[in-house]
C-alpha cells in the first residue's frame, strides 16, 4: 500500500467558470473510481491550489493520479510525496476547504503539519511556495481554534444550557412531518455524509419522520434524532401536518413543486454552493 500526495493549480478556463465549481467537478470525477478500490484520502483546496492525497494500491492509484493530471482543468501538476504505508490515515476518501472560518478541521492540521510532514518533497520553488501555503494554512486554522474563550458567567451558562437544549428537546419528531428551508450555512454546522443525505431529503420537501428511519440514512433512531436536532438547533426546520402534499412546500415565501434530481446532483450542489459561500 502506497501514500501519494499531488499538488496542483486551478486553471481559469476561457468561458469565465468559476473555479469553485472546477473543483467540485474534477473531485467528483474522483469518488466512483476511489470508493470502488478503497482509495482513501482527501481533496485539499486552498484558494486556486489543490493538494490530493491518496492512499491504496499502487495500480489504483496510478490509474486515478493519471486520469487527474489530464484534467486541463488543472496545471503546473507535481507530485510531492511517494511512500510506502502499512495503514492508511484517511478513513474515507473527501474534500476539504482550509479557510478561516470552518470548523473541524484539526484532523487536517495534525496530518499535514505533523504527520506527513517530513515526507513532502517538493522539488521547485513552485512546489515549495504551493505546499508552504497549505502548511500555513493549517497552521492558522489550528492556531484560531485553540485560541482560549473567555469565561463566562456562571449565570449566562445556566440559561443557555437551560433554554437551547430544552427547545430541540420540546421538538417531537415521531408522527409528525418536518422539512428544511434551506441548506446550513457554511461554517455553522461540519456537514458530514449523514447530514448532507438527510438534507438532500429534507430541503423544500416534508418527510415524516418514520420514512427517514425506513431509508437508513444514519445508522439509528437515536442517530437519526441526534442529528435532526443539529440542524434544528440552527433554526432552519419546519413542522407540516401530517395530511400535507410532499411536493409542495413554500420556502421564503414561495412554493416548490420541481421533480427530484439525483443524490449525486444535490451531493454537488451544496458542495458548490458552500464552496461559493466561503470563497468570499
Amino acid at each position: 500500500m502506497k501514500r501519494v500526495a499531488c499538488l496542483s493549480t486551478i486553471q481559469s478556463l476561457s468561458n469565465d467558470t468559476s473555479s469553485s465549481f472546477n473543483v467540485i467537478d474534477i473531485f467528483n470525477s474522483t469518488r466512483a473510481y476511489n470508493l470502488e478500490h478503497q482509495i482513501t484520502g482527501s481533496f485539499i483546496v486552498n484558494n486556486d491550489y489543490v493538494l490530493m492525497i491518496v492512499e491504496g494500491e499502487s495500480t489504483h492509484l496510478g490509474n486515478i493520479i493519471f486520469k487527474t493530471r489530464q484534467d486541463n482543468r488543472l496545471m503546473d501538476f507535481s507530485m510531492i510525496m511517494n511512500v510506502e504505508i502499512a495503514e492508511p490515515e484517511f478513513t474515507s476518501w473527501g474534500i476539504k476547504l482550509l479557510k478561516q472560518g470552518n470548523e473541524g478541521q484539526e484532523r487536517i492540521y495534525e496530518k499535514l503539519n505533523n504527520i506527513f510532514k517530513d515526507d513532502f518533497k517538493a522539488k521547485n520553488a513552485i512546489d515549495k511556495k504551493r505546499l508552504q501555503c497549505f502548511l500555513d494554512a493549517a497552521s492558522k486554522l489550528k492556531t484560531n481554534q485553540t485560541k482560549v474563550k473567555p469565561i463566562e458567567s456562571s449565570t449566562s451558562l445556566k440559561a443557555e444550557s437551560s433554554s437551547r437544549p430544552a427547545q430541540v428537546k420540546d421538538f417531537q419528531y415521531q408522527n409528525s412531518m418536518i422539512s428544511l428551508t434551506g441548506w446550513p450555512k457554511p461554517g455553522k454546522i461540519k456537514l458530514t455524509p449523514e447530514l448532507i443525505k438527510i438534507c438532500a431529503r429534507l430541503v423544500g420537501r416534508p418527510h415524516r419522520f418514520e420514512d427517514l428511519l425506513q431509508e437508513k440514512l444514519v445508522a439509528s433512531e437515536a442517530a437519526l434524532v441526534a442529528r435532526l436536532n443539529e440542524l434544528h438547533g440552527l433554526g432552519i426546520m419546519r413542522k407540516h401536518r401530517v395530511d400535507e402534499k410532499p411536493t409542495l412546500v413554500g420556502i421564503k415565501g414561495g412554493l416548490s413543486n420541481k421533480p427530484r434530481v439525483s443524490s449525486t446532483d444535490r451531493f454537488s450542489t451544496v458542495l458548490k454552493n458552500f464552496l461559493s459561500a466561503s470563497k468570499h
